[in-house]
This record gives C-alpha cells, sequence and structure tokens, in this order.
C-alpha cells in the first residue's frame, strides 16, 4: 500500500511540467491581445478635440444675414463697421450716420413714400423706378444698379436687402478719403449732405443744418459726452444791405445758415453743388456763399432786416440792416390814385 502511494505522488509531481507548457502559450496572449487593441485606437493628435479650430470672431462681412428676422434699426452696427472697419473718427461717423437717420431710419428695408420703416413685402426692387432705398436710399438708376452689381457679386440679385450687402456697397460709393478729411462734426455733416446723399434741397431735413442737430446728437449717445464745437465764425460783406440798385453780398460761415427776408424778396444762393449756378433756397453753407436779393413786389415800409439762423448746437441769430429809400407800395398807390384823379380832372 504504502508503495502504491509513493508510486502516485511521483506521477503528479512528473507531470505539473506538461501542463505548465500547455498553459504558458495561452497566458503569453494577454500582451498580443492588449497591442492589438491599442493599434486600433486613434492617437492623440488625431482626436476630435484635437482637431477643432478656435471659434472666430463674429465678423459682418457682406451676405451674412445673421440677423434676427424682425431687426430693423442696425445703429450700433452701422457705428461699429464705420468707426472700427473704415477707420473715421467720432465726429466723421456722427456726421454720416445723421444722413443715414433721416434717409431710412438705420432700416436697409425701407422705401421711399412706402409702407413706413420695413417695406419687406410692399416693395419689389428695380434700378430705375425712382424711388429711394435701403440705407442711404440710392435713387438714380446708376445707383442702385452698381448695388445690385454688389449683390450678384456676392450671392443673388435678392441680397440687395441685406444690411451687409449695403455696407459693403456704401464702402464703394462713397469718397472715404473725402469724408477723412472733414475737420469738424459740422464739416462731416455737411459733407456727407453736399458730397454723398446729394438730396433735393427744397425739403427741409435735406439742409445740413437739421441733419447737424441730429449729428450733435448721436455724437453725445455714442461717445457719451457732448461735442466741443470750434468757435462761431460769421461775416456779412456789408454792415447794411441797400436795396435801391439790387442788392449782391457774400456770407462767410463755418456753419450752415438760412436766411429770414420778407415776403416781398426774393433771395438767391450760389449752389453747393456747382459754384457757376444760382438757386433760389434761401440758405448757405461753411464757407463763402454768393447772395442775389430782388425785389418781388415794393414793400409797404421801409425798415427791415435780414435774419440770419446759424445752425450750430445754439442756434445763433445774426441781424444786418436793409436799406431801402425808394417809394414804398402806399406811396405808389397814393401817387396813382392822384394820377387818376387829375386825368378824370376830378382835382
Amino acid at each position: 500500500m504504502k508503495r502504491l502511494l509513493i508510486t502516485t505522488l511521483l506521477l503528479l509531481v512528473l507531470a505539473i511540467p506538461a501542463v505548465s507548457e500547455e498553459i504558458a502559450p495561452e497566458a503569453e496572449l494577454a500582451p498580443e491581445t492588449t497591442e492589438f487593441a491599442l493599434a486600433v485606437e486613434p492617437e492623440p493628435a488625431q482626436t476630435p478635440v484635437e482637431e477643432l479650430q478656435p471659434t472666430p470672431t463674429p465678423t459682418l462681412e457682406p451676405g451674412s444675414m445673421n440677423y434676427p428676422a424682425d431687426k430693423v434699426n442696425f445703429e450700433g452696427e452701422i457705428w461699429s463697421i464705420l468707426t472700427r472697419r473704415w477707420g473715421l473718427n467720432d465726429f466723421q461717423a456722427s456726421g454720416l450716420i445723421s444722413s443715414l437717420y433721416l434717409e431710412s431710419s438705420f432700416c436697409p428695408y425701407n422705401a421711399q413714400n412706402h409702407t413706413g420703416i420695413d417695406d419687406r413685402g410692399h416693395y419689389t426692387f428695380r434700378t430705375g423706378d425712382g424711388v429711394g432705398f435701403g440705407l442711404c436710399q440710392w435713387t438714380t438708376k446708376a445707383r442702385k444698379s452698381g448695388l445690385q452689381k454688389y449683390a450678384v457679386e456676392h450671392g443673388d440679385a435678392n441680397l440687395v436687402w441685406d444690411f451687409d450687402i449695403q455696407m459693403g456697397y456704401m464702402a464703394q460709393d462713397i469718397n472715404l478719403p473725402g469724408l477723412k478729411a472733414t475737420e469738424s462734426l459740422y464739416d462731416a455733416t455737411e459733407w456727407a449732405v453736399l458730397h454723398f446723399e446729394r438730396p433735393s434741397q427744397k425739403y427741409a431735413n435735406s439742409w445740413p443744418g437739421s441733419r447737424y442737430e441730429i449729428a450733435l446728437q448721436i455724437y453725445e449717445a455714442h461717445v457719451g459726452r457732448p461735442y466741443e464745437e470750434p468757435e462761431l465764425s460769421f461775416e456779412v460783406s456789408a454792415d447794411a444791405l441797400s436795396l435801391d440798385e439790387g442788392c449782391a453780398f457774400s456770407v462767410t460761415s463755418n456753419y450752415y445758415w438760412r436766411i429770414r427776408l420778407p415776403e416781398w424778396l426774393k433771395v438767391e444762393c450760389t449752389s453747393p453743388y456747382d459754384p457757376e449756378t444760382w438757386e433760389s433756397y434761401p440758405c448757405g453753407y461753411a464757407g463763402e456763399t454768393s447772395v442775389r436779393l430782388h425785389r418781388k413786389a415794393l414793400p409797404w415800409v421801409r425798415d427791415w432786416e435780414a435774419r440770419f439762423e446759424i445752425y450750430n448746437a445754439d442756434k445763433v441769430v445774426r441781424t444786418v440792416p436793409l436799406a431801402y429809400t425808394g417809394k414804398t407800395a402806399p406811396e405808389v398807390a397814393f401817387e396813382l390814385v392822384l394820377w387818376i384823379l387829375r386825368v378824370t380832372k376830378i382835382i
């Protein structure tokens, strides 16, 4: 019995290496499996996180159309573009924006004499219809065709309605060096009226004085303080104006001005657009303006004055006497009655 137990133990000891040899290869599979798993995993540099680019700073490039559908007032965006992208200083931007406000109320969807501020759905854009359109109220066929061409170049003709497209076209349509050469808020306001918008002077809100009052408010709103105006300079070439032989004189000012006269007088001023022509608008601009007065009818009294209203922040008034020594209307009427009486031999 003892011999049988010893034999059994020896057989077990001899069998252990054989079992180890069979199991060892299976144990070596673990590293191979691990290496295979690592091989199929992407490298850290190839993960989506590494491939992401930084979020770009929002810009107002033409045709972005990244604005809410109900947005109609773009004053903040306009100010940012004029000062940051176009490089205008605060008073130059304010001078131009004053015209954009009176033209379109800062709405690119505005069509002249239609339903109101936003005319989407009420107006069909046409280049030759004479309707002022958009931020600047582009009106002539040439300027509206230019806007349409710019829109087509940037994607589609319907982009004429897009705010960014209109600002991009405005940058081409305006003479930026001319605007940047202005030296005061009034100069910039007047320049925008006379050299860019060129509205009809028969409308009171087309005069630089009307737009300058708006420019002062815009400047203070965006800059945070009132504009410091240059000292007023105003001079009429004569201390008193004589009407006996017609009346011609000049006015030199650094602000826009209007002249108020009796109804029986007609006033003509040199055109701000063409110095060789004359217009019957009783106003003048910065610099020298030639003026002519004519009697439309005989006056009733002899003592009058020309009242010059100067459109700076304080709306200064300067008066100049008007001298007339000829016969007044009552005097002429009295002489006519006497003549009739004499002719009829009543007297």
